[in-house]
């Protein structure tokens, strides 16, 4: 939803259900999982030829639980027991800013940073499953032409 005024534009989502991928491009959630979330805002100033702008938001993936040895059902010998894996948490923000050459022709920059913390399986040991933390920084700066 975007609302403008005064040359301001501001808009936001937020995004629920019962999913695994991004908000857009939705994939089937395996059984068990809890409802994954997303949420994100945004605002621009337009004055004549300059557009700046800057964004926020949040997604939230449930990772379930993982059978480890412990107390509970046997299992071929084994007591397994559901444990609970910690969420996927991603944040992103940014800010940029577009000037207008020529009808349809925009000088563009654009910085974005991104923090996804999530789980790191060890493909050799499935049970060997850490915390990783990736931190993504993006810059673009280029051309953008619409006809």
């Amino acid at each position: 939803m975007n609302v403008t005024a005064f040359g301001f534009t501001a808009g936001g989502e937020y995004t629920w259900g019962n999913y695994a991928g991004p908000s857009t491009g939705l994939l089937a959630q395996r059984a068990g999982l809890r409802a994954s979330t997303n949420w994100a805002l945004s605002t621009t100033y337009t004055a004549g030829p300059i557009r700046v702008g800057g964004f926020y938001g949040q997604g939230t993936r449930d990772n379930g639980n993982l059978a480890v040895i412990g107390n509970g059902i046997s299992v071929a010998g084994n007591t397994l027991v559901a444990a609970a894996l910690p969420d996927r948490r991603q944040t992103v923000w940014g800010f940029g800013a577009a000037y207008t050459i020529a009808p349809g022709m925009d000088l563009v920059a654009n910085y974005t940073r991104v923090n996804d913390r999530n789980l790191a399986n060890n493909a050799l040991n499935p049970l060997y499953i850490v915390q990783s933390r990736r931190e993504i920084d993006f810059f673009m700066l280029g051309t953008r032409i619409a006809f």
